[in-house]
């Protein structure tokens, strides 16, 4: 299996949150296929939430190790700097799950807001020379 053995990092927003949601599925997915996986999600969080230490949204965050079960945090989560995620972890490849949190929700899509935030945050994990994968949004390219 390509996977086999790799360690993965994947943060995100609340599409990580839910049982129903990727904190099983994905991630069960690739700890089946032998990769050592952490799942870490915050409720609303944008891309440049994951700069510094920022609150969560109104439904929380939450933390998933290997085979353990998905830790609820509650409204009290705090996204981790990515950096200080990545140099504790040492992850063979980083995912990103966001997308919902970038459409604005209403009105025209804000491309320049939405390009300052993904700059900012791919351009720390550059910094890190760790691999890289952004799942989402579903409308982008």
């Amino acid at each position: 299996m390509l996977i086999s053995g790799l360690s993965i990092l994947i943060i995100g927003d609340s599409n990580l949150l839910a049982p129903d949601r990727l904190v099983n599925s994905l991630h069960n997915a690739l700890t089946s296929q032998g990769a050592a996986v952490h799942t870490f999600g915050v409720c609303a969080a944008k891309p440049k939430d994951w700069i510094t230490a920022s609150p969560a949204g109104r439904c929380g965050g939450v933390d998933r190790v290997g085979k353990s079960p998905a830790k609820v945090l509650g409204t009290t989560a705090m996204t981790i700097p990515v950096k200080t995620l990545l140099a504790n972890e040492h992850p063979n490849l980083l995912m990103i799950v966001l997308g919902d949190t970038l459409t604005g929700y209403e009105g025209e899509f804000p491309k320049v807001w939405a390009w300052e935030q993904v700059t900012a945050l791919t351009k720390d994990i550059t910094s890190t020379k760790t691999p890289c994968v952004w799942v989402g949004p579903a409308w982008g390219g």
